[in-house]
């Protein structure tokens, strides 16, 4: 398989995994190919957000990397939904 980019891959991890709720927040979509190996998984029903760490060269191992994002998924943790959606810039707040 050949891939467009890191998140186009987690992405397809997540979707094949059957972890439909789950949000791919880094790499982001303006930065789809972060030379950053963070990245950060967010599940707006549950509540809770997975951080990983994938080496670059691991990008071209897709089984190695679905392992990795199970783990990271079955050990979320839990956060306040009010402060993940303060952190994405797509959600516009109300005004006081």
């Amino acid at each position: 398989m050949e891939y467009h980019n890191k998140r186009g891959m987690i992405e397809e991890i997540l979707q094949d995994g059957g972890y439909v709720d789950w949000y791919v927040v880094q790499p982001d979509k303006q930065n789809p190919d972060n030379p950053s190996a963070k990245c950060v998984l967010f599940n707006f029903v549950e509540s809770k957000r997975a951080e990983l760490v994938i080496p670059n060269e691991w990008f071209q191992r897709y089984h190695r990397i679905a392992q990795l994002i199970k783990l990271a998924v079955l050990c979320a943790t839990p956060v306040n939904a009010q402060r993940i959606s303060d952190r994405l810039p797509c959600v516009q707040r109300q005004s006081d």
